[in-house]
This record gives C-alpha cells, structure tokens and sequence, in this order.
C-alpha cells in the first residue's frame, strides 16, 4: 500500500481533529480562527496532491488515481474554500457549532475524496458512507427550527435505506459474480436476474446520492430546512462524488457493442433516470415559490442533464466518443459547483437582510442591492445555459456528446427542458428587477457578509471559466485518462 497517495486525506483528517479540538476553547477571533485553519488544510491537502507523486493503484484495486480522479479530488477541495468561507456568516465567537460544521464538511469532503477514486464495490460503499453520515448532520444545524429537524429526519431516514439498498445490491452481485472488483465484476457477470436486481439497487443508492428521480423524494424538504450554505455544500459536492464514480464504474465495466440483457439493463436505466429528472425537476419547479425549493427541483433537472455523459459512455463504445462524455461530466460539474454555491450564498445574504427566501423576499433587490441582484442573475443565466457562461460551455459539451453516440431523443428532450426551465429562472429575475420592494428593505442598511463576497466571486467565476483555454485542456488530459 502506498501512503503517500493518500496525505491528501490524511491532511484533511487531521485539518478536521485539530480544529474540532479547538473548538472547545474560547479564545479572541475564534471564529476567525477557526475557519482560516479550515481553509489552510483545504489549501495545504490541494497542494500535497499537486506536489506528492502518487501510483495508479495505491492499495490494489481498491481505489485508481489517475488524472480523471485527481480532477475530482482537486474540485471537492475547491469549492470548500467558498463554502467555508461563506460558513463565517453563520457563527459568532462563542458559537459551539462552527467547530462541529468544519469537522463534519472535511470529514465528508475525505469520503467524497475517497470515493472519486473508488474501483472495487467495498471502497465505494465505505466513500459513500463517510461522505454521507456527516450530511445528515450538516442538515440539521438549526437545532431550534421545526423545518429543520423535519429535514435532518427524512434525510437520515432515507439515506439509511438507500445505504442499506446499496450494501444488499453489493451482496447481490457478488454471490454470481464473486468479485468486488468493477473490472473483474464485469468479466464474471453471467446476467442473472440476481445480478441485475443488484445493480438496480446499487444505482438506486448512487441515484439517492444525487438526487435523481424517482430517489429525489428527500431534497426540496432537505434544501429548504438545512441552512443555506450547508445546502449548497449537498446540493453540489455528492453530485460530484456520483457522478465521478459512475463514470468509472461505467467506462472500466460497460461494453456498449454487448447485446447482453444485463448491458441493456444498464444503459437503459441510466438514460431513463436522465430523462425523467430532467423533465420532473423543471416541470415540479414551476410551482414553486420558495427559492430554496425551486433549486431543489433545479438540481434535479440539472444531474438528469449530467446523466447524458454517463449515458454516452453507457451506449457509444468508440473510445473518443466516450472521452467526449466524459469531458461533459467534468466541465458541467465544475460549472455546476460554481453556479450552485453563488445561487445559495446569495440566498443566505437575502435571508440575513431581508428575513426569508420566497420570491416575495427578492422582489425589487436591483433597487436595494443591484450588485447581489447582477450576480443572481449571472448565475441563472448560466444554469439556464445562455451563451457564454459556464454552465453553456457544460450542456455544450454534454449535449455534442449525446449527439455524437446517437442519442438525439434524448438531447431533443434536454433542449425542450431547458426551454421549460427559463420559465422559473426569470421568475426569480422578474421579481429582483419588476418588482418594488417594501419600504423597510429601502430603509435597511446592508452589512457586510462573506456569503456576499463568496456570491460575487462565484457568479463572476462563470462568466471567466468557460472562456479559459486551459480549462479545456485540463478537462481533456483527465477525461483521456479514465
């Protein structure tokens, strides 16, 4: 086994003891602390990663680091530092929680990290797991808030089944297959109905993960319970984890030229589960009016639209086509994460100034705030996937791919559900620049906030990134790897 491969885990673990330790005292700029020591162990993690040479199999074939896993592993630490950075709004210096917060984003960050690199089923169960059990706890933050315990209940409830389905689909495939390994897996699958019933249940427990219909039951109640920067670290990060995972797992087992029933299975199921988030996350959104919801079914319109890259991986076997969906998931998410954590620190800023999150609450924030108002719009646009921010360059990329592999219904129905969502995304503009707000927000005074900070950064950084040259390259070196 190879240690060294993993200091970058082993830096956020220790990150994560050390400031949970602190906590317990009380000292000047507490807070401050606190949450620069998280910062530096997400900064210090990244580059121990960038700079430690690593090996393809660090403990057999547990885990692949390779440069499509690294990609990952350097994303998830990333978009801790926003989200960390944003977290400061919610403490004060004699906050007992901001220690229990910090330790259970970097634990979860750890699994997430972990799991990216997963190649055999017990790694991915153990990624999934310690990722997973400090979300449920990150949910319920707000101790005092109905909502909020309703949230952390269905979400560990949930979770708990979908685990239990993930394990016992594990066990399934492994009594025909005899094998954890994806690679060896999928040389001993025979295509029993036991095998296939496993895999449902695996991919019922990544799809869980991510939000994905019809295992999306769990987020518009999550999303709106759970404080807003622990929502946009949900909201982003297990998507990045799944997705990552699900392309390995699809790409190193998958022959798509196999006419085989348990082949088919698979294809099938990961283009069904496409569509119908797609389509159920923006038709539900409609109705809504309570922002925080509305991205709930956002989100889940949004992993349907990732879901094409695995589907391209799923039906096309030529390799550079394959490579091409690949490109897509990756350039997507990284948009995604962007767009997501300004959209989430922008709500967190209105909930401070204004007391809530409805619609009714960002009516007339051009007058009051034109600033926060220009980089909400920035991220909609983008999430809508307008030309030339990021998220455009993401559904470009993700729907050539599709084409490419011959899957045009599929990318017709994408087009139509992107058209669908513009409704609810200049639902929420029409009521920052239409609308006139109350008296009482004119009056209010605006304090400075991280989350503001994080939101002007984020939204400007979709605007910059997908015209990035380098990006690309980036992107193509990792997906060429997988």
């Amino acid at each position: 086994m190879n240690l060294a491969s993993f200091y970058p885990e082993m830096v956020l673990l220790a990150g994560a003891s050390t400031i949970l330790l602190l906590s317990v005292f009380r000292f000047p700029l507490r807070k401050y602390v606190l949450g620069l020591l998280a910062i530096l162990a997400v900064a210090i993690s990244f580059v121990v990663m960038q700079t430690v040479p690593g090996v393809r199999e660090p403990a057999g074939n547990l885990f692949v680091q390779n440069d499509f896993s690294n990609f990952a592993r350097g994303l998830l630490l990333v978009i801790s530092v926003p989200i960390l950075l944003s977290s400061l709004d919610m403490f004060n210096d004699a906050s007992k929680r901001q220690g229990e917060f910090v330790f259970l984003m970097l634990i979860s960050v750890t699994g997430l990290m972990l799991l990216v690199q997963s190649s055999h089923m017990l790694s991915l169960y153990l990624g999934i797991e310690l990722a997973s059990i400090p979300l449920y706890m990150m949910a319920g933050l707000k101790l005092h808030d109905p909502t909020s315990k309703e949230a952390v209940v269905k979400y560990f409830l949930l979770g708990a089944f979908a685990s239990a389905m993930t394990i016992y689909g594990i066990s399934l495939i492994y009594t025909t297959a005899g094998t954890f390994s994806f690679v060896e897996l999928f040389n001993n699958i025979k295509g029993t109905p036991l095998e296939m019933v496993g895999f449902i249940f695996v991919l019922a427990g990544l799809s869980f993960k991510v939000a994905a219909v019809p295992f999306h039951f769990w987020a518009p109640d999550v999303y709106e319970g759970s404080p807003p920067v622990s929502t946009a670290f949900i909201s982003v990060a297990p998507k990045i984890g799944a997705l990552i995972v699900l392309s390995r797992f699809v790409s190193m087992g998958i022959n798509p030229a196999s006419s085989s029933d348990f082949i088919n299975l698979v294809k099938w199921s990961v283009a069904g589960i496409s569509a119908l988030s797609m389509t159920y996350g923006n038709l539900a959104a409609i109705w809504q009016t309570e922002v925080k919801r509305i991205m709930a079914y956002s989100s889940i319109a949004q992993i349907g639209y990732m879901l094409i890259g695995i589907a391209v991986m799923a039906f096309s076997s030529d390799a550079a086509i394959r490579s091409e969906g690949a490109r897509g998931i990756l350039m997507y998410v990284t948009a995604y994460a962007l767009m997501n954590i300004a959209v989430f620190s922008i709500i967190k800023v209105v909930k401070i100034r204004r007391g809530g999150t409805t619609l009714n609450h960002f009516k007339g924030l051009s007058k009051t705030d034109p600033g926060l108002a220009l980089a909400m719009t920035i991220s909609l646009v983008s999430l809508l996937g307008i030309p030339f921010a990021a998220g455009f360059f993401g559904k470009l990329l993700v729907f050539t791919a599709g084409v490419s592999a011959g899957l045009y219904w599929l990318v017709i129905l994408a087009i139509i559900n992107s058209a669908i969502s513009a409704f609810y995304y200049f639902g929420i503009a029409k009521n920052m620049y239409l609308e006139a707000p109350d008296q009482e927000y004119l009056e209010a005074k605006p304090a400075f906030s991280f989350a503001y900070l994080v939101a002007v950064v984020c939204s400007v950084s979709t605007l910059v990134i997908g015209l990035l040259p380098w990006i690309y390259q980036l992107i193509a070196k990792a997906s060429e790897s997988l």
